[in-house]
């Protein structure tokens, strides 16, 4: 159902001056998701392992007329989940929504995947998303209000 007229621009007023952070939003669905939240007026914090790809998609937001700040790192690692945390904070006095896209699959057989690599891919799957979570619903509690998002993978069915 879509709805049109005043209706539509209450709609778009909710999503005004939240606070978010999309992790792996960098490329693909991530990047779409940032650049969303960010034409509804909410403000975003791009994270990526790699900071030329969060300074890209910042670049696509602030060139649209939105607003967004870099958040690179590892967030499989407690101290980056710390210090984007921490920037949040700082950039925007907390956060009102969190999208944990971040991910990664084994590209290879079984046979061939080894213990390094199954737990990298713990890491950034599992263990990062709760770390950011704990993070995120540690502000959302005491504002009353929060939206967590886990995006997951097609091939969790392969």
């Amino acid at each position: 159902m879509h709805i049109t007229g005043l209706d539509e621009e209450r709609h778009d007023q909710r999503w005004e001056g939240q606070r978010a952070l999309v992790t792996g939003s960098g490329q693909g669905i991530g990047q779409a998701a940032a650049q969303l939240l960010a034409s509804k007026g909410v403000r975003v914090a791009v994270n990526d392992i790699v900071p030329e790809r969060a300074e890209a998609t910042v670049g696509l937001i602030t060139q649209a007329g939105g607003e967004a700040f870099a958040a690179p790192g590892d967030i499989s690692n407690p101290s980056t989940v710390e210090r984007v945390f921490q920037q949040l904070d700082e950039h925007y006095g907390g956060i009102d929504i969190l999208v944990n896209n971040a991910g990664i699959i084994i590209k290879d057989t079984l046979d061939n995947t080894d213990l390094e690599r199954w737990n990298r891919i713990l890491a950034v799957n599992l263990t990062a998303d709760f770390l950011t979570i704990k993070q995120a619903v540690r502000r959302m509690r005491t504002q009353h209000y929060g939206r967590i998002v886990n995006v997951s993978s097609i091939a969790a069915k392969h």
